[in-house]
């Protein structure tokens, strides 16, 4: 097992039962799993006894990236738990559920729309650009998650 190759420690905060540190230096590899999968841990990602608890938000469809990243990084890992509840919210950016709902509030999801991409650009005050683009990742994240995605093959679970 590869340990966190720290440079600098500080203590945060300290109790009888906690000690919460800022660790500066080169992580191990089970932390860049994040970066290979496209979805980022919950916080705080603890590390107990040698080893990183993480814990990830992502579809089930997903979880086969998860764990053809931690084989090919030679990561040695045990699930502890896997748990039902995803809600494909919890995968969007918060930037992406501001910009949604803006955008359902001001009816541009409405038939006929009631508002346009330079509307809700106007109101956010940012480019039109990048209202369009955060609204297609964001669209493209719930609609995978609804009927998925084809492109994926189907992946069994690691045990």
């Amino acid at each position: 097992m590869k340990y966190w190759d720290t440079e600098t420690v500080e203590i945060l905060h300290s109790d009888d039962e906690t000690v919460v540190v800022m660790l500066e230096g080169e992580p191990p590899e089970g932390y860049f799993v994040s970066e290979d999968i496209g979805y980022h841990p919950t916080s705080p990602v603890v590390a107990r006894d040698g080893y990183l608890f993480i814990e990830f938000v992502m579809p089930e469809s997903k979880m086969g990236d998860l764990w053809q990243s931690l084989d090919e990084r030679d990561v040695n890992y045990d699930v502890l738990s896997i748990t039902e509840g995803y809600d494909v919210v919890d995968s969007l950016t918060a930037r992406q559920r501001e910009i949604l709902t803006v955008a359902i509030e001001r009816g541009y999801y409405d038939n006929p729309r009631r508002c346009s991409l330079t509307d809700l650009a106007d109101e956010l005050n940012v480019n039109k650009s990048v209202i369009s683009g955060v609204l297609h990742r964001a669209e493209g994240e719930i609609i995978k998650d609804a009927i998925g995605d084809p492109r994926d093959s189907e992946t069994v679970p690691h045990p």
